[in-house]
């Protein structure tokens, strides 16, 4: 699945910022500029301001939950369910 800018999400680990936090076998290490760069590039020339913003939201997004994962932040996929269940009422 990619985004409108061909922003692979379930490739994210590979491009996600490592300048400022511990270094991470196998990852890429760009600065958050290299990367925003890449995005943009990636986006075609008439896009709108609003879908640059939108697309670097999404990216700051994944980045957030894959540290959290990092981290040990994470739940199972029956607590997830049942939050959902009590959400969807």
């Amino acid at each position: 699945m990619t985004t409108s800018a061909g922003y692979d999400i379930i490739n994210t680990k590979h491009i996600r910022p490592t300048q400022a936090g511990p270094s991470v076998k196998g990852v890429n290490h760009m600065t958050v500029k290299q990367q925003i760069v890449r995005i943009i590039e990636k986006l075609p020339g008439n896009v709108a301001v609003s879908d640059v913003i939108a697309e670097l939201y999404f990216k700051e997004q994944v980045d957030r939950g894959l540290k959290e994962l990092d981290n040990g932040k994470s739940i199972s996929h029956k607590t997830a369910k049942e939050r959902l269940a009590k959400w969807l009422k």
